[in-house]
């Protein structure tokens, strides 16, 4: 056998081309570092709109039931006293009473828009609906229908699942 007669060619690189490799290696690692950077922006996005959402809903939640729980109250104290249940001597401290959660539910009005804002502006349309139709479903105390009140809580209580990502289990 002979070497000699091996041949040994090899492909001479252009020099240009050469230069440009270190270049484009160079773009592709800051092009990759920016998409990488964009994605994990879009991530912490979405994050921080859940958490504040989060907070809203439960405020509003708590805005929610303590405007339930006064106006259930007030409905309780209208109705025994149209039944004629409130003794002679408790109808002065009654009406008291009455008059002092009936002030206290206008109060709760203005925390009740307050809840509008975040809700609105952090969406989805589908919460702040359900959170205008839960109010409306109260209505006045003494007009209240409490079946219709649950279905609209559920309604609210639903749409923020759905908006916060919980899944039933």
């Amino acid at each position: 056998m002979t070497f000699a007669a091996a041949s040994t060619t090899t492909v001479a690189i252009d020099p240009t081309v050469l230069a440009l490799l270190p270049i484009s290696g160079v773009a592709l690692t800051i092009i990759a570092g920016l998409v990488g950077a964009w994605i994990q922006s879009r991530r912490e996005h979405k994050r921080w709109v859940r958490e504040q959402r989060y907070e809203a809903y439960t405020r509003t939640i708590h805005v929610g039931s303590t405007v339930r729980a006064v106006a259930t109250e007030i409905v309780a104290i209208v109705r025994d006293i149209q039944k004629g249940k409130i003794p002679e001597s408790k109808r002065e401290s009654t009406a008291a009473r009455l008059k002092e959660r009936t002030a206290h539910l206008n109060a709760l009005s203005d925390a009740v828009s307050e809840r509008m804002a975040p809700l609105v502006i952090l969406g989805p349309k589908t919460v702040s609906d359900a959170y205008v139709a839960l109010i409306e479903s109260m209505g006045p105390p003494e007009a209240m229908d409490l079946d219709k009140v649950n279905r609209a809580e559920s309604v609210l209580s639903e749409a923020m699942r759905k908006a916060l990502g919980v899944k039933d289990y």
